[in-house]
């Protein structure tokens, strides 16, 4: 129980932090596309706007996880280590089953902010 809450609670700081910062850096931006959008007939321009700023702030596996992982990971969880065939994390959905319970490795905040919005959005796009 006690591993639990400790994961628990830093994957809750991390998501409450990239909600923060998120509201943050959106600023006026945020509220003038909320007040386009319920105005009829501009919905359109205000939700492409939105749309091209979230894939922007989108995190890709293959150039922001993999060269983390690859610098804090190996070799023992990529191709010719001895945790490979366990724990391959070259693999993208291997990264999404780990999910937090890879805050034990990686224990920078900044890398664990990285993963945190990462899984987030793989969570987000899933559904």
């Amino acid at each position: 129980m006690r591993r639990f809450a400790v994961v628990l609670i830093p994957a809750a700081a991390i998501s409450t932090l990239v909600i923060l910062q998120r509201c943050a850096s959106s600023g006026t931006a945020g509220m003038a596309a909320g007040a386009h959008a319920a105005s009829p007939g501009t919905a359109a321009p205000a939700e492409t706007g939105s749309e091209r700023t979230a894939q922007a702030d989108r995190i890709d596996f293959t150039t922001r996880i993999l060269p983390l992982l690859q610098e804090k990971c190996s070799p023992c969880h990529f191709p010719g280590g001895r945790m490979y065939d366990r724990l391959p994390f070259d693999k993208e959905m291997t990264i999404r089953l780990l999910g937090t319970r890879l805050f034990t490795r990686l224990r920078e905040p900044e890398d664990q902010e990285i993963l945190g919005v990462f899984l987030e959005q793989s969570q987000a796009t899933a559904r």
